[in-house]
Formats: C-alpha cells, structure tokens, sequence
C-alpha cells in the first residue's frame, strides 16, 4: 500500500516498475486509489505477447512481465478511462526463431537471455480517472 491519502495525487508516471510487480492488478489498483478525479498515470512496461516456453531458464523479472493483450482490459476494470497502449516507440522488441539455439538448455548463455516473441517497452497513458473519481461504473 502506498503512503498516500485517497485521491491524493494529481499524475503518476512509472518507467519500469510495474513490470516487476508480481500482481499488475494489485498495483494498478493503488494508483488508481490514490489519483485524484481527473488524474493522469502513464507506464512504460515492459511485457510479452504469450506465454514464456518452459524449459528454459527465465529471469525473475521476464517471469512476472504481463502480457501485452491482458493490460488494457486489467487497467479498466481498475476504473481507469482512455486507456491507450501505445507502442510506436518499442525499440526493445525481440522475435526469436522456435530453433534458435539461445532458446535451448536450462542455463542462460553468457550473451545472456533472450525470448520467444516479442517483448517491448509498453506505453500505457489515458485519461485516468473521470471528474467523479469513480471510473466507466459511477
């Protein structure tokens, strides 16, 4: 729980850190407790687009990444409205062929890790709160 009031905090603005919350719900629910009505947040996140395959060896980080389809629809139900994902700026996108042999084995390679599909930087900016503070529902 964040040390802020309710509806305590006019902009959020997050490089990175809610790719490392195990429960994006969770997290995505706090901000939106302490955003006033009319608030703006905007993320930068990174995410995958499936499943990560088994049998390799994954970072913690990449393990809690979201996927890309499942943001949008978690942050409104959260309550947030005019939710964009905007991906034009994703320099960090990676596609890995299902035989490319970094994806073999258990331990990393000492070029370190690399994914199946694509991961990237995920920005997610909307309006945030409606004037009434309560989102689509009030």
């Amino acid at each position: 729980r964040l040390p802020l009031q309710d509806e305590s905090v006019d902009c959020i603005i997050s490089n990175g850190a809610f790719c490392l919350a195990p429960n994006k719900r969770k997290g995505f629910a706090e901000a939106y407790r302490v955003l006033k009505p009319g608030g703006r947040m905007a993320v930068c996140t990174s995410t995958v687009r499936e499943d990560l395959p088994e049998g390799t060896h994954w970072p913690v980080c990449m393990r809690v990444f979201a996927r890309l389809g499942e943001l949008e629809p978690m942050v409104k139900e959260v309550g947030f409205e005019g939710v964009v994902i905007d991906m034009s700026d994703s320099d960090m996108a990676l596609e890995v062929e299902e035989d490319d042999p970094a994806m073999v084995g258990e331990e990393p390679h000492d070029d370190g890790y690399r994914g199946l599909g694509e991961k990237g930087s995920t920005s997610a900016a909307g309006e945030g709160k409606g004037d009434d503070g309560k989102g689509d529902d009030g």
